[in-house]
């Protein structure tokens, strides 16, 4: 598939991808051993709750991120060999379609891993929703070339993350089902929007001159 092909261009590897499924699968293990020890209830509410929320975002930061510094030519490395290829801006579009391809995919898998055993379905809800709010960040904030401002955008969702868990995570806590519905239905929009602005805007980004 060209999608997959062209992100894997920009991906440098396999290895932080490989890091991160290991730190999925800890979590996992912890979830799926601990599940039935009421001793470690609040440790399954609390610890693996919250990597239910991080990691997707880790995902997604992995996905797009190595895509976004191998067409920058501030961050030193990739960049002339990116710009050699033939078709780079379709490469570069294909290669941000494919990695939130993949961080939608890996959020979902995710999910439906804990629902097995995070019995806060709540909770697990709003990790979904947080990851796709993180996605869409990512996608706005892509051609932003200040790093600081960046790093400031995303951090404030990752402490986002902290205030959601416990906001959200007390069992004795409900939500009426529209107000979730609703949610769900603007952070869809919201990332629709975010997807459309990073494609649409992709030849712009890759066609200016970038000065070393």
């Amino acid at each position: 598939m060209k999608i997959l092909r062209s992100y894997k261009l920009f991906s440098f590897g396999n290895r932080r991808h490989i890091i991160l499924a290991a730190w999925f699968a800890v979590v996992a293990a912890c979830g799926f051993t601990l599940k039935n020890i009421a001793a470690f209830e609040d440790f399954l509410s609390g610890f693996v709750g919250v990597q239910h929320m991080v990691i997707p975002c880790v995902l997604s930061c992995i996905a797009l991120n190595g895509t976004m510094l191998a067409n920058s030519a501030n961050a030193g490395f990739g960049y002339k060999f990116f710009r050699s290829l033939p078709n780079a801006e379709k490469h570069f579009r294909r290669a941000v379609l494919g990695g939130n391809i993949i961080s939608l995919l890996g959020t979902a898998f995710i999910a439906v891993v804990g629902s097995f055993y995070l019995e806060s379905t709540l909770m697990l809800m709003f990790s979904v929703v947080l990851s796709v709010v993180f996605l869409s960040i990512m996608n706005f904030v892509q051609y932003i070339e200040n790093y600081v401002v960046k790093l400031v955008l995303l951090m404030m969702t990752i402490g986002f993350a902290g205030g959601i868990v416990g906001f959200f995570g007390e069992r004795e806590f409900t939500v009426p089902n529209a107000v979730v519905l609703y949610t769900l239905v603007i952070c869809a929009a919201v990332y629709a929007v975010s997807l459309v602005y990073v494609l649409t805007n992709s030849k712009k980004f890759t066609g200016k001159e970038q000065k070393k």
